[in-house]
């Protein structure tokens, strides 16, 4: 998006420079219609390639200026406008060319600040077309970038009386009024952006602003709210309704919001951080590290459509950056879009032959298409590359390779194997308890009990250290949430194979899972068969039949739970209850005959 120094609200504006493509100018992204789908950098090839052969292709020169507006190069996207109009003459032919041109040149000015160069670019567009509403509002913007309001107001309200329902102008007309301080037009003209536009979260910001001026708060935590809501990155609604909540009496949602505040700040906080240095930067080199990096916030946080087109705004200012490749390639592949992914990965290798992490990338891509010897090679090969120069060894690459080299191997059955990768990226990384867990895995595979038991306790130290450690760290968290319980069950399992039943116990406690309960409802049961005396057998089998409430409790739509609750209260002489167990058993699974036959014997009692 087109930042401008000191300004908190960024210009919005809804905009046309060529005639199938409209243009957005909020979060920098120019759409063209019929090419949506194509990908940013085969597009600028293409471009460059066909003008190479023919540089007096005008229509291919907009196009590619347009790309360049559309990924924040305005410097290039400037020295294409700047082409088109010194190459093309004025006449009823091409009035259209030049005002596309002098309009993306004047768009081109303001993204690089040069906001007097960019209200003479619009001006000498106007020329040719004095009734294009989004001109004008763009020399609003300028003007007001310069605090020139009362000017910049005259030209947001030729823009408007040109389009009198656009959202995008009506917002910018009540932000100038609030930079005035005339705040009740400013709001009905707010209230009109949101009445057209009922996403538009920059004008439900405003509107809580300006209503909590007006200490109107309901009215302001609804806006903030609605503002939060259509964009989450908007993080300062966070903040205001605390404030807000506060001054309303609420201290409990003033604290819960200023919790959520400071969670999304430390979030959201290092990419504002990258677009500002993007935004301070000259160096078109130092940009593209940069974009790359924005771009690796949105693979990290899972948006894969929002990463692939930072990455390609990276390739746009340096073509070489094989990191941006990469970057395309992992969302691709996350998509499900192998073809494109490995399509991008093979161009960083073509940049960077060494470059051990395109190597991994395309073993995750075959790994999830199943193709393991591909996978395999891919894996050995980031491995190799990595090894190969000791003083720049990518660790990271390293032990993920090996660990998903384990992966495979255990998908195979190929227990040694998987345990030797594994071993190896523990060599790396001594501190990650999944390896611990997937090699007590395999050796319990291997019928190698002590040896199974040895690893997955160990997994769970490590587990439970790192997550005293550091509470946040997402390896952590995701052993902590899902590896953990199940490491605990097999802890569990194996000590009740091994005849230790209080170790067995112990564990299925502590892994907490209603599979755990379900299995240790049936230990506590086959123990309590072994009391001769019925007062403390019925006791055991008390506490089994609470084990089993616990497991269906928390899983209840699993019918083996069911049947092991009916079984207890068989033992215990509680028919009806052993009935109605069976018969929920049954509405899960209607044909399973060992169900079927447990309800006969039920109900001969």
């Amino acid at each position: 998006m087109i930042k401008f120094s000191g300004l908190k609200s960024l210009t919005l504006l809804l905009v046309t420079v060529l005639t199938c493509c409209n243009l957005i100018l909020n979060s920098s992204l120019i759409w063209c219609e019929d090419s949506k789908d194509l990908s940013i950098i085969d597009k600028i090839d293409s471009l460059q390639k066909q003008l190479s052969l023919n540089p007096q292709q005008v229509d291919i020169r907009l196009e590619l200026a347009q790309i360049y507006l559309n990924i924040e190069n305005y410097r290039a996207g400037s020295i294409e406008y700047q082409h088109i109009i010194k190459t093309e003459s004025v006449s009823p032919h091409n009035l259209k060319t030049l005002i596309q041109a002098y309009y993306g040149l004047g768009l081109s000015y303001a993204g690089l600040e040069k906001y007097d160069d960019a209200i003479a670019a619009y001006q000498k567009a106007l020329q040719y077309d004095p009734d294009y509403a989004h001109i004008h509002a763009a020399i609003g913007a300028a003007l007001s970038q310069l605090h020139r309001y009362n000017e910049a107001l005259k030209a947001y309200k030729t823009a408007s009386d040109i389009l009198p329902e656009d959202a995008m102008i009506l917002h910018q007309i009540g932000n100038i009024y609030g930079k005035l301080g005339n705040t009740s037009i400013a709001l009905k003209y707010h209230e009109k952006a949101v009445s057209y536009l009922p996403t538009f979260a920059e004008a439900y910001y405003q509107l809580g602003l300006l209503y909590a001026q007006d200490n109107r708060y309901n009215e302001s935590i609804n806006a903030y709210e609605r503002a939060y809501l259509e964009d989450p990155e908007l993080i300062q609604s966070l903040y205001n309704l605390s404030q807000v909540h506060l001054r309303n009496g609420n201290r409990d949602a003033a604290r819960e919001k200023m919790r959520l505040f400071q969670e999304r700040k430390a979030i959201i906080e290092p990419l504002n951080r990258l677009r500002g240095a993007f935004q301070r930067t000259n160096s078109l080199v130092e940009k593209a590290k940069i974009q790359a990096n924005i771009a690796r916030y949105y693979l990290n946080a899972n948006d894969y459509q929002q990463a692939v087109l930072e990455y390609e705004k990276s390739i746009g200012y340096d073509s070489k950056v094989v990191e941006a490749y990469n970057g395309i390639g992992i969302a691709y592949t996350m998509l499900n879009r192998f073809a494109e992914a490995i399509q991008s990965q093979q161009k960083a290798l073509s940049i960077n032959p060494e470059f051990a992490n395109a190597h991994a990338s395309l073993g995750l891509t075959y790994l999830m298409q199943q193709k393991h010897e591909m996978a395999l090679t891919h894996y050995r090969q980031a491995i190799s590359l990595s090894v190969k120069n000791p003083e720049k060894r990518n660790l990271p690459v390293e032990t993920e390779s090996y660990k998903k080299i384990g992966l495979i191997q255990m998908s195979r059955q190929s227990y040694s194997d998987a345990i030797s990768a594994f071993q190896a990226s523990l060599a790396i990384n001594p501190n990650d308890a999944e390896l611990y867990h997937n090699i007590g895995i395999s050796y319990a595979n291997e019928e190698k009990y002590s040896d199974a038991l040895l690893s997955l306790n160990k997994a769970v130290e490590i587990g439970k250290r790192n997550q005293d450690l550091d509470a946040s760290d997402t390896n952590s968290m995701k052993f902590q949430n899902t590896l953990l319980p199940e490491t605990y069950f097999m802890i569990g399992e194996l000590n009740e194979m091994l005849n230790d039943i209080t170790k067995a116990k112990s564990a299925y406690l502590n892994a907490g899972s209603a599979k755990s309960y379900n299995a240790l409802a049936q230990l506590t049961t086959h123990t309590a068969e072994k009391y001769k005396q019925k007062n403390q057998r019925n006791i055991e089998l008390q506490k089994a039949i609470s084990y089993a409430n616990t497991a269906i409790a928390l899983d209840s739509s699993i019918a083996s739970y069911y049947n092991t609750h009916a079984i207890i209260s068989y033992k215990i002489g509680d028919w009806d209850t052993a009935e109605e167990s069976i018969r929920k058993a049954l509405k899960i699974e209607p044909e399973n005959p060992i169900y079927q036959e447990g309800l006969k014997q039920i109900l001969k009692r």
